[in-house]
């Protein structure tokens, strides 16, 4: 195992430059990013997110972003983000391997574990978009809070003791990854669930009941410092941290899209497309049918409780986006899911396929598979088309240098599917396939930034009104007040030009 650990690291580098180089390269400002850059001196940043319960990231944005202060120079927040996935995916690799050495993981599952980790949708948001530059370090915290439980639970018979040491450390381990994304806290029942599983008993065992009893008394505290947090700061809590009541809506919720997304094994669909009705559906019966098959001798009542757990840990797992009022299942909230979906996936087809060669020859074929789509989402589904929209808007900008003198700018936001028609991508939620320009929020912070970029006045680019539209008929209707077409910016038209 030891001998693998550089081989292994140098595999993860190489993975990492090959899929996610435009990160060195690539200049664009993706929605929050601009709004983020332009008020990064006045301290919005931090206010924004620590009213959603993240105080943590709250001043980690605000320290970086205030550290920058061009639209290129936002690549090294990028690349901070870059590097901080390298070191939680290598960390994820040896405490997978760990858990292989106790048989509790298949070898070949933990090596796919590691490539999904790093061709992910979600991770490739967390790379692409600097907003979310927060999110190796909510993982990192969340699984070695875990880990550190689990490790302690295991080999023990009888009476079970844990350390303070072990709950203090996984108290705090945990209470930092809620305060930089609550979502990403879920990966903390990664091993409980792996354990369960491996047992396929109905009853769980004591070591999960532990893990899930401290996994809930960590958000208990958590949820405690968020309210010490918004009164000794004197703010108040954001709308999207509101608690919901309606269990029948949010398991209608999570059973309509984020367990479907986590089924589909990083392919990108849209809502309105066959995927989310054949794909998702097809997969979870295939894994539901193969768990019957696996364990009939212990009869159907037997399986289709085990399933049952199965979901409710799931539905552990994804608990922030599950008690919120809010119902928007984004891929940044999916990663501890999708990565424990992908394992019960693996962990089945691992059964199944008992000859090893074929084993071997599947697992490339999947794994090449796996790359080839991290590849082309991280990409073709994100960077470049953003890299274009951000270099056609600054071509114009420097075409039309009166811009940065005018008294006001009349912007016409892009459409939404613009990307899907000239680059024939798929527009999925508000993260991949959209322009950035079709978000009321953008235009103002980011002609501000640009004319401030170009002519080192900030002061005249903050005097600068920015009256914009949704769309080319909104701006016909307004047209009585005719403005000068010179002080006109129609992203359709910008971007359309090849």
């Amino acid at each position: 195992m030891l001998a693998r650990k550089p081989v292994a690291a140098i595999a993860i580098l190489l993975v990492f430059i090959i899929i996610y180089h435009q990160v060195f390269l690539a200049d664009y400002a993706y929605l929050d990013e601009i709004h983020q850059l332009w008020n990064n001196k006045d301290g919005s940043n931090f206010v924004m997110f620590a009213s959603q319960g993240r105080w943590l990231t709250g001043v980690l944005i605000n320290k970086l972003f205030s550290a920058v202060s061009s639209i290129q120079e936002l690549k090294y927040l990028r690349i901070f983000s870059f590097s901080g996935w390298i070191l939680t995916t290598f960390s994820i690799y040896l405490v997978l391997s760990k858990w292989a050495s106790r048989q509790l993981i298949d070898y070949k599952t933990v090596l796919l574990l590691t490539l999904y980790t790093i061709v992910s949708a979600p991770v490739a948001i967390f790379i692409g978009w600097a907003s979310c530059l927060e999110l190796f370090i909510a993982v990192l915290s969340g699984l070695l809070s875990g880990t550190l439980l689990f490790n302690s639970l295991c080999g023990q018979t009888g009476y079970t003791r844990v350390s303070n040491l072990v709950l203090f450390g996984s108290l705090g381990l945990g209470t930092i990854s809620l305060f930089f994304y609550q979502n990403a806290f879920g990966i903390f029942l990664l091993p409980f669930l792996f354990h369960y599983v491996k047992e396929a008993t109905i009853k769980p065992s004591k070591i999960v009941w532990i893990g899930i009893f401290y996994y809930l008394a960590i958000y208990l505290v958590y949820y405690f410092l968020f309210k010490y947090s918004l009164q000794s700061d004197q703010l108040v809590a954001s709308d999207r941290t509101g608690i919901s009541m309606d269990i029948p809506g949010k398991l209608s919720f999570f059973f309509s899209w984020p367990l479907p997304s986590a089924f589909t094994l990083n392919y990108l669909y849209e809502t309105n497309t066959l995927a989310p009705q054949i794909l998702a559906p097809g997969l979870m019966l295939l894994w539901a049918a193969s768990l019957f098959s696996r364990y009939k001798a212990r009869g159907f009542v037997h399986v289709l409780l085990f399933i049952a757990i199965i979901i409710a840990l799931l539905l552990l797992i994804y608990l922030p986006s599950m008690i919120s009022k809010e119902n928007f299942a984004s891929y940044r909230t999916l990663f501890p899911l999708q990565l424990a979906v992908f394992w019960l996936m693996m962990n089945q087809a691992a059964y199944f396929i008992k000859y090893s060669r074929a084993k071997q020859l599947i697992y490339s074929a999947f794994a090449t598979l796996l790359f080839i789509l991290g590849f082309y989402n991280y990409n073709f589904q994100f960077v470049i088309p953003l890299k274009k929209e951000y270099k056609d808007i600054n071509r114009y900008m420097e075409n039309n240098k009166t811009l940065a003198v005018k008294d006001s700018v009349h912007f016409i936001r892009a459409d939404k599917k613009i990307f899907v028609s000239l680059y024939s991508i798929r527009s999925t939620g508000d993260e991949f396939g959209n322009p950035s320009t079709t978000r009321d929020w953008v235009p103002e912070p980011l002609i501000r930034q640009m004319i401030t970029e170009k002519t080192g006045n900030r002061l005249k680019a903050e005097k600068i009104k920015v009256i914009q539209f949704s769309n080319k008929e909104e701006f016909e209707k307004y047209k009585i007040a005719a403005p000068s077409p010179a002080s006109v910016i129609d992203m359709n038209s910008i971007i359309s030009r090849q």
